[in-house]
Order: C-alpha cells, then sequence, then structure tokens
C-alpha cells in the first residue's frame, strides 16, 4: 500500500509539473497579446535600460521576459526600472507561488465571503443559489416561492455570479418584479452557482466621483512571513453611465495615496491616459474618506488568509463611511493596473521576493 501511494503522489507531481507548463504557455500567450494593444509598448527602450533588465531577469532567473512589459510600465508610470514584473509571469510563476490553488478554488466563491470573514461589513445578500438549490442569507434553505416574495420588497437588485466573475461578467441589476416564471428565467442565465445582493449606496465622497456605479477601493495586500504589507491601493471608477466600474467594461483608475487624496492620473484598460475623470473631471479636490479604515480591513483580513499570499480587495463605502467587502480576488488579480499607478509591485522588496519564488520554482 505504501509503495502505492508513493506512485500516486508521484504521479500527481509528473502531472502539476506538466500542468504548469502548459499554465504558463497559456499565460504568456494570452497577456502578451494583450500586451500589443498597450499604449507605449513600441516606445525605445535605452541599452543601458535594456541590460538592467538582462542582469535581473535573464542572468540570476534564467527568464525570458519581453522587453514591451517595461516599455508600457515606464510608458505609464514614469519611471524606468527592471523591477517591474511581467503580467504573464506573475500570473504563471508568481501568483501561483503564493496562493495555493486548491485553497482559492473554495474560497473565491462569492457565496462564501461572510463565512471566511465574519467581521467584516459585507454587501447585505438577499438570496444565494448554490448548486440549484436556495438558500436565504443565514444559508436556510428557501422555496422558490419565498425568493419571490422576499425580492418582492425591492425595487431592484443585483445578481452576480459566485465563481467566475472576474471583470465583472454575469453581472446584472434587476428592477422587473419577480414572479417564479421569471425567477427561473433568472436562474437559467447563469451557468454555475449565482448571489442576489442588494444594490449598495455609497457615499458622498464616491458618488461626486460617478454616481452611477458603486466605485471600488481595491487594496492589494502581501503576507510576506508572517507581516502584511500593502502592494498598492487605487479607486476603480465607472464612465460613461455604465453600471459596473471594472476596465474591462470601460471603467478607469487613479492611484490612491496614504491619506486618501486621490491622484489626478487616471488609465483606462489599455493604459490610455486621462486628466481627471472622463464625466467629473479633475480629481484634485477629492478624496476618499475614511481610507485608513479600509486600509486596515485589508490588512487584518489578510492574517485570517494564511493560505493566500496576494490578496486583491476591494471595498466600497456605504453612506454611513463604512468599509464593506464587495469581493477578495486571488487569481487573476490585474497586475498592470497597480503597475500603471503605483510603479514596481514589490518595490525595493522585489529581489528578495524574486529569489525566493524562483529559488524554489528550480528546486
Amino acid at each position: 500500500m505504501g509503495v502505492f501511494r508513493k506512485l500516486v503522489r508521484m504521479g500527481e507531481k509528473v502531472s502539476d509539473f506538466f500542468a504548469f507548463g502548459l499554465q504558463n504557455k497559456y499565460y504568456w500567450y494570452l497577456f502578451n497579446r494583450e500586451l500589443a494593444h498597450f499604449e507605449g509598448v513600441n516606445n525605445p527602450i535605452s541599452a543601458e535600460y535594456q541590460k538592467k533588465i538582462d542582469d535581473l531577469w535573464k542572468k540570476r532567473y534564467n527568464i525570458k521576459v519581453d522587453k514591451r512589459w517595461f516599455a508600457h510600465f515606464t510608458h505609464c508610470y514614469g519611471e524606468e526600472s527592471p523591477y517591474y514584473i511581467p503580467d504573464n509571469i506573475f500570473h504563471s510563476i508568481i501568483e501561483p507561488y503564493f496562493n495555493r490553488d486548491e485553497y482559492f478554488r473554495c474560497m473565491s466563491n462569492k457565496n462564501y465571503f461572510e463565512k471566511w470573514l465574519p467581521d467584516l461589513k459585507h454587501v447585505v445578500t438577499i438570496a444565494r443559489n448554490i448548486k440549484n438549490v436556495w438558500y436565504d442569507s443565514d444559508f436556510n434553505i428557501m422555496t422558490p416561492e419565498q425568493v419571490v416574495k422576499e425580492l418582492s420588497s425591492y425595487d431592484e437588485f443585483v445578481a452576480k455570479p459566485s465563481i467566475d466573475s472576474a471583470g465583472g461578467a454575469g453581472v446584472q441589476f434587476v428592477k422587473d418584479k419577480m414572479n417564479i416564471q421569471k425567477l427561473e428565467e433568472l436562474k437559467k442565465s447563469f451557468k454555475n452557482d449565482f448571489i442576489i445582493q442588494e444594490v449598495l449606496k455609497q457615499h458622498e465622497c464616491l458618488n461626486k466621483i460617478y454616481p452611477h456605479s458603486v466605485n471600488t477601493i481595491r487594496i492589494m495586500t502581501f503576507n510576506w512571513h508572517g507581516e502584511v504589507y500593502v502592494l498598492s491601493a487605487l479607486l476603480r471608477m465607472g464612465v460613461n453611465g455604465n453600471r459596473v466600474d471594472n476596465m474591462v467594461s470601460g471603467g478607469v483608475n487613479c492611484a490612491i495615496r496614504p491619506d486618501g487624496t486621490l491622484c489626478n492620473r487616471l488609465f483606462n484598460a489599455v493604459g490610455t491616459l486621462f486628466e481627471g475623470h472622463p464625466n467629473s473631471g479633475s480629481m484634485d479636490d477629492k478624496k476618499i474618506e475614511n481610507f485608513q479604515a479600509i486600509v486596515d480591513a485589508a490588512c487584518s483580513s489578510h492574517k485570517q488568509l494564511p493560505y493566500m499570499g496576494i490578496i486583491s480587495w476591494d471595498f466600497a463605502l456605504n453612506e454611513d463611511c463604512e468599509p464593506v467587502l464587495v469581493e477578495f480576488n486571488m487569481k487573476p488579480q490585474g497586475l498592470d493596473l497597480h503597475q500603471r499607478e503605483n510603479g514596481p509591485l514589490f518595490g525595493e522588496m522585489t529581489v528578495e521576493v524574486l529569489d525566493e519564488v524562483f529559488a524554489k520554482r528550480m528546486k
């Protein structure tokens, strides 16, 4: 039995090895294909800058990188650095190293966010559909008739996939009065489990910037040997009447300074620069109220999820200026928007972090 178990484990390791290779090729293709449309990718890179990039990535880690990533991030952020992390390297090597896949698949399900992090304030859940069974916010089973009755008291609600909803995919704002037939149609519109929640009313400081979407504060945190660091903080905003703030839906982003004030340089999905919000103008007089409370909530929550090394948190501010968790992301995490706004992801920690990742990967 011991020999059989060893053979099984060996088979699992071989399978993981080839799966990693395929995943790496997939991300290389996926992100480098998108890169061709990014701003500044064809800007010339000096010989000195190319040497710094090669000294770090090729000589130290034996990794081939597409230097167009460095041209793009330098174009947006305005500073040359070999420490920028190419998207495909981050998603195929670094992200899987820090975020255990077997835990990620379970923990990324929005239906269980309140279970994982009960101390946070969450968007109010009205109903859940899990494996075609209806549940209320406390996971008590509901009949379709009970769901319809519960939804009848709302003028509008939002339904979203509880898994695989990156970029706002599948999010529906529903104003129709429900009956059994319409509820069944809603259920059929989702391929997998989904969640129904109240439409959150955000704080005035965010409404002033853009009132048509819930504008979320994205905080990327890093659990490095037991200490949690904030790698980047951004505000994500909708534009032109869109109800969601995701970049793939046309949204824009700007950096948030430690005191909560906002940077006036905004970027869209391909790195096009906007001086101020396209609809509401300059951000120079705008500020995220109670910003430190959001940072504290993200850092304290990360300590409760030790198997996830890197997490991107999306918080909103409700009308009472309280941080409300909308979701947290562990794969993928939209690396490019962080480095456009705030520079190299790991900053001065880059070599120390990459040394550990690549040394253990080669071993």
